[in-house]
């Protein structure tokens, strides 16, 4: 609503230094919103398109499918936990991604150039059991490979 008083108050500026156009010169028309198209597309609800999971509240899209985690992954799982990861055994590929690359900016050595080659060295050592943890961990997302008859 204010974008209209701006205008009218400009408008009104321009007219009161310039003064009305001479007789038979250009005027530009007054602006006015595009007409709308009775005969348009059918407009479809968002909740029904692909799209509306994606802006869904997280409290109500369907939980993940359980999976089970091997021995290897429930520890490199407990190891991304500990180090900070908001992860739960029913990670998705977005969240694993996410929490990884959390991490990763905290963790990597180059993040801290300012640190003692000590500090640094650790740092390596803690990213790589990071990466090693998420190459670990993306193998759970993969699907089982199934067993012909």
């Amino acid at each position: 609503m204010q974008a209209v008083r701006f205008a009218e108050v400009l408008e009104a500026a321009l007219d009161a230094v310039a003064g009305p156009p001479p007789s038979g010169a250009w005027v530009p028309p007054r602006w006015s919103p595009p007409p709308t198209r009775l005969d348009g597309p059918r407009r479809v609800p968002f909740a029904s398109t692909p799209y509306a999971s994606l802006v869904t509240p997280a409290a109500e899209r369907p939980a993940p499918p359980a999976r089970r985690l091997t021995a290897a992954q429930a520890r490199a799982l407990n190891a991304m936990l500990s180090r900070g990861a908001a992860l739960t055994e029913s990670f998705t590929e977005r969240e694993l991604r996410s929490a990884f690359r959390l991490l990763a900016r905290q963790y990597h050595p180059d993040r801290h150039p300012h640190a003692s080659e000590a500090a640094r060295a650790r740092l390596a050592r803690l990213f790589g059991a990071l990466v090693a943890d998420h190459h670990t961990l993306r193998t759970a997302l993969r699907p089982e490979p199934t067993r012909p008859h």
